[in-house]
């Protein structure tokens, strides 16, 4: 017989839900990184823990899937040090926006002042 999940595992999820959410947030990473969040050992391990979130039975859960896609960025250092940087935080930005409005397809965003497009990358460069 299943057990029905208590209070503290219901607060979990939710918890975990709603930071997941934030990671959508390029500011918000960007504040994490400045901040020395990602310099703490422990960050990383809880990082590396949310990726049960990329399973089927989870993902269903999330409303900003860019917080999904941060999760992943976020588990390569170089990703984290390049958010200390306010260009690379506006660059991510702008491509979280761009993919919300429907203008990202397969992880390069169109640009209509530029003949040119540019993908973000975990090195910070667009290519």
């Amino acid at each position: 017989m299943a057990t029905e999940p208590s209070s503290a595992d219901d607060t979990r999820f939710d918890v975990e839900l709603e930071f997941l959410s934030c990671l959508a947030n390029p500011q918000y990473l960007g504040w994490l990184a400045q901040t020395g969040c990602f310099d703490d050992v422990r960050m990383i391990s809880y990082l590396e823990y949310l990726l049960y979130w990329r399973e089927p039975e989870y993902a269903r859960f999330i409303v900003y899937p860019a917080g999904l896609l941060c999760l992943d960025m976020l588990q390569q250092e170089q990703f984290r040090r390049n958010l200390r940087d306010p260009g690379f935080v506006q660059l991510l930005e702008t491509h979280i926006y761009a993919g919300w409005l429907g203008k990202v397809k397969h992880g390069v965003a169109s640009q209509t002042d530029s003949t040119e497009n540019s993908a973000i990358s975990v090195s910070g460069k667009a290519n």
